[in-house]
């Protein structure tokens, strides 16, 4: 697991990793990831709309489908963040790594180290474990390479953020540089900031470690379409010089893979029309399940437990004392209890469309 200066882990990461793992092992499962937990650091402000957290868990553990959550991230249903990427909210078993450096040479071959991570494990397992519990704090602060290239690359008039949050995002740039690692020529320009275009990228770039489908399929013009047709805005909506800079970075990619405006079109009323179908099967779904709860006490109602808070609410803020507070919300819903209660806690395994017991 990486950490950044701003991150951190739980008071009771121990405790429910060693329970992750252990169902992990037990099915040959290599990655872990975890339901996100954030914490934004003062000088965040103008960007997130004020320092503070943002915690929430639930009692549940599933089995996700590379395969399935790979197109999902492409076509916008959800961030490559949701992936494991081996950051503090994900766990990575170390033959991963040394089998992603044994074929590639080196582990990184992108310039996005989350999305590549998060491209490994796409491309190297087929399942991996999601705790709806959080193993750890994701931070964001000034300081965050993330937080600076959105600053650096979409030029911001902010009054809290310091400075040198432009700076970090050019010491950033300029490591890259350094490092012999090129940004994939298909994905036009980094500063463009998608993240499907960022993972598609990161996608590319690893190649060489398997599942020769997904190579095949990301590079049909049509899958490009569809990737694509998630980050055009409308035309109206550019307005400013910030927007005219964004649009002609777009412009520059569906040039350079070839993608006509008209297919562009047609893509995006596909990928809304999926959108929109897998919309109604979740309400379908959430009905389905209220509807069984109440037929009996058989069916286990999933415990959940929320904090959210400024950094101005609580006495002496400080991430000891928000994981302090949370930590004690968990204990007292017993959530590491139920992970580890073989009896009470089902795997869900979607690619076989069954629960799991143990």
């Amino acid at each position: 697991m990486f950490l950044g200066a701003d991150d951190g882990v739980q008071q009771y990461f121990f405790e429910l990793a060693d329970q992750l793992t252990s169902i992990a092992r037990s099915m040959n499962i290599k990655t872990i990831a975890s339901r996100r937990a954030y914490l934004y650091w003062p000088g965040c402000e103008d960007v997130y709309g004020g320092a503070g957290v943002s915690f929430s868990a639930e009692d549940v553990v599933e089995i996700k489908d590379f395969a399935w959550q790979t197109w999902r991230t492409l076509f916008g249903l959800q961030t490559y963040f949701e992936l494991p990427q081996m950051y503090s909210n994900s766990l990575f078993k170390k033959e991963l790594l040394i089998k992603a450096k044994t074929r590639q040479g080196r582990v990184f071959t992108s310039l996005t180290p989350d999305a590549n991570l998060a491209a490994i494990a796409c491309r190297l397992e087929k399942k991996y474990l999601l705790s709806g519990v959080p193993l750890g704090w994701i931070g964001s602060s000034p300081s965050s390479n993330g937080l600076s290239i959105a600053v650096y690359s979409e030029q911001r008039e902010v009054n809290t953020l310091p400075a040198a949050a432009k700076s970090v995002a050019a010491d950033f740039l300029a490591l890259n540089a350094k490092s012999q690692i090129t940004f994939n020529r298909l994905a036009g320009d980094i500063l463009l900031g998608a993240n499907q275009i960022l993972f598609w990228e990161s996608l590319l770039q690893t190649a060489t470690l398997g599942k020769r489908f997904i190579t095949k399929l990301i590079n049909l013009r049509a899958t490009k379409a569809l990737i694509f047709s998630q980050i055009v805005p409308p035309e109206h909506l550019v307005h400013s010089s910030h927007d005219f800079k964004k649009a002609r970075m777009i412009h520059d990619i569906l040039s350079i893979n070839h993608c006509s405006d008209w297919g562009i079109n047609f893509a995006g009323i596909i990928v809304a029309t999926f959108k929109n179908l897998l919309y109604l099967v979740d309400v379908l779904k959430s009905r389905a399940k209220r509807y069984r709860q109440r037929l009996g006490p058989s069916v286990r109602k999933r415990t959940n437990v929320h904090f959210n808070a400024k950094w101005a609410e609580i006495a002496n803020p400080s991430l000891e004392t928000f994981s302090e507070k949370v930590a004690s919300l968990v204990y007292k819903a017993k959530l590491i209890q139920s992970v580890s209660d073989k009896h009470r806690c089902s795997y869900w395994d979607r690619s076989k469309q069954s629960a799991i017991s143990f």
